[in-house]
């Protein structure tokens, strides 16, 4: 490892993992921690431990790991914070991009709630963005390899990274001409909204228990609303990348796949806007790629560095005080609990 990615790993990927690990007293908190201390036994059938829990077989194997090794639930929330912040670090790598750049994309508007809240989540999205990554280099067979990867292990750390695995792979099979940019773009979004739409008018989600339970529930089941701050800064962004890209940016392979994966996860949000849950789950787990997407499009247009950390510096600004007086509140039972220590 470099010396400056030591230096990231050490001053960055460590202590953002440590401060999660330590967190306030969340809604989830309390499950997370009871289930934890109840897993004495090695998870023998994803199926069945998930019936019992309600959490993936991951949960349940480093849950028995850790109490196995004889070790508390702080280390146990701290395996799965480092997980997620790690496989961020490691798609940096491969992306051959500074981490200090991906960060405050990922700080504004997801680590309070991916390595806070909805861990699971973190964990599985940060994990399937670097198979995909893996895949989208590779030659043929090796991408179908790493998929199958993905395939198998994504949904045992969370069933919602089917989402962006997907898009991933279907982006494979989008040509966009640069010309014709935006009729693309326009027709897929659309094509997503309308699928969105149609599965949920077909009531195919009430044969799944669990999604079924979100519908029926007054808070979770209920609209979103299309013309959110979320729905607006993603259309912002997406229009902004479509019209400023140049042909050059347009033929990186990568950005090319992730700003489509953006579109679809955006379109998706809208889409699926009729059950606020699964809205800002599946939504937001396909449109994780933005912290990698918004730093490839800066690094491209943009020559001076310092002009691109002060806008990832307001970006995460804007980002933190939007979510940390109107979503956030939510999420905890009381900010003065303070961490976990």
């Amino acid at each position: 490892m470099k010396l400056n990615r030591l230096c990231e790993f050490i001053f960055f990927v460590l202590p953002f993992a440590l401060i999660a690990a330590l967190r306030g007293h969340t809604y989830d908190t309390d499950v997370y921690v009871g289930i934890f201390n109840s897993t004495f036994e090695f998870p023998t059938s994803a199926t069945e431990y998930y019936a019992a829990n309600g959490v993936e077989w991951m949960f349940g194997f480093l849950s028995w790991m850790v109490n196995f090794l004889g070790l508390n639930h702080r280390v146990f929330l701290f395996t799965y914070s480092f997980g997620t912040i790690f496989f961020i670090f490691l798609s940096t790598i491969r992306l051959n991009i500074n981490f200090i750049y991906v960060l405050p994309y990922y700080i504004g508007p997801y680590y309070l709630s991916l390595q806070n809240v909805t861990m699971r989540q973190g964990l599985g999205v940060s994990f399937i963005f670097f198979i995909a990554i893996l895949a989208i280099e590779a030659k043929k067979l090796k991408s179908i390899k790493y998929y199958v990867i993905g395939l198998v292990i994504g949904p045992l750390i969370h069933s919602v990274t089917i989402a962006p695995l997907l898009s991933s792979w279907a982006v494979k099979f989008i040509k966009v001409n640069y010309r014709n940019r935006l009729y693309t773009y326009t027709i897929v979004f659309i094509f997503i909204v309308l699928i969105c739409n149609l599965i949920i008018k077909s009531g195919l989600l009430s044969e799944f228990g669990r999604i079924d339970t979100y519908i029926n529930n007054d808070e979770y089941g209920s609209q979103r609303v299309i013309y959110s701050i979320v729905n607006i800064k993603s259309f912002f962004i997406l229009i902004s990348m479509l019209l400023l890209s140049n042909k050059k940016l347009f033929d990186n392979l990568i950005y090319n796949r992730f700003l489509l994966i953006y579109c679809i996860g955006f379109a998706t949000r809208i889409g699926l806007s009729d059950i606020s849950i699964l809205s800002a789950r599946v939504g937001s787990a396909i449109g994780f790629v933005e912290i990698y997407l918004i730093p490839l499009f800066l690094l491209t247009i943009i020559k001076n560095k310092f002009l691109i950390i002060v806008i990832s510096l307001l970006y995460m600004m804007l980002n933190i005080i939007y979510f940390t007086n109107f979503v956030y509140p939510d999420f905890y039972l009381n900010f003065t609990d303070g961490f976990m220590l």
